[in-house]
């Protein structure tokens, strides 16, 4: 199927109803490749000439597919901040039954990651990376970074993920909120559909598997926030 405008005539009948069973399991399957195990404990060595350069973002799609959820966190806001400049990723990101685990980061230029510009390979269990850059930094209150470049088969169809995060003081606790957006590739599958691509992204990945994801994320930020501060 080529990407852009075209229009494809739905057969009548039983036959629009096969169309639309074959097009609902493709999208199931392309969420539901099982997370594989892997042994690998640190990043590859990658040549970063042959690394994909980090998208622009793009101001129409960031209210077209995200999802934002919160997390209350029972350290307060500054002792919250120090713990998680250097908190390792592959500590809170453990993944799913569904998505794959971060277990290790490289840095990929000079700068301390958390400043803005800095920027690191992100290294998953099914042996798969993603590019993760640094885009605003204001401290205490608001952080947000873009990921790029997927090599994972979960990914094939995203053209990069936009996350945010806002810290909020709360007496003696914190209020973290997560919002994260993507944008679909238009020349892949779902987002060659458009309205109705998103649509089934939303219904079978973003609203599910990812916002399960996130939620899985969020409470073992809080977990070991709290064991990190007694």
């Amino acid at each position: 199927m080529m990407p852009g405008n075209h229009m494809v005539a739905a057969p009548a009948g039983r036959g629009a109803a096969h169309l639309v069973r074959m097009t609902l399991l493709a999208c199931a399957a392309w969420v539901m490749v099982p997370a594989e195990a892997s042994a690998q404990a640190q990043c590859p060595n990658v040549d970063q000439a042959t690394l994909p350069n980090r998208p622009t973002l793009d101001a129409q799609a960031y209210g077209k597919l995200y999802k934002m959820l919160e997390q209350r966190v029972d350290v307060p806001l500054e002792r919250f901040t120090e713990w998680r400049k250097t908190a390792p990723l592959e500590k809170l990101l453990k993944g799913t039954s569904e998505l794959p685990a971060v277990i290790a980061t490289k840095p990929l230029n000079e700068l301390a990651f958390g400043t803005v510009g800095s920027r690191r390979l992100v290294c998953l269990s099914d042996a798969s990376v993603a590019l993760e850059e640094v885009l605003q930094n204001d401290e205490p209150g608001y952080f947000s970074y873009i990921v790029w470049g997927y090599t994972t088969p979960k990914a094939t169809g995203i053209a990069y993920g936009f996350g945010e995060f806002w810290y909020e003081p709360q007496g003696e606790a914190t209020l973290v909120r997560w919002r994260y957006s993507f944008k679909l590739k238009d020349d892949s599958f779902p987002g060659y559909l458009g309205p109705v691509g998103r649509w089934m992204f939303r219904w079978f990945f973003l609203d599910t598997t990812y916002e399960r994801f996130m939620r899985s994320a969020l409470k073992t930020l809080a977990d070991e926030a709290v064991a990190a501060a007694r």
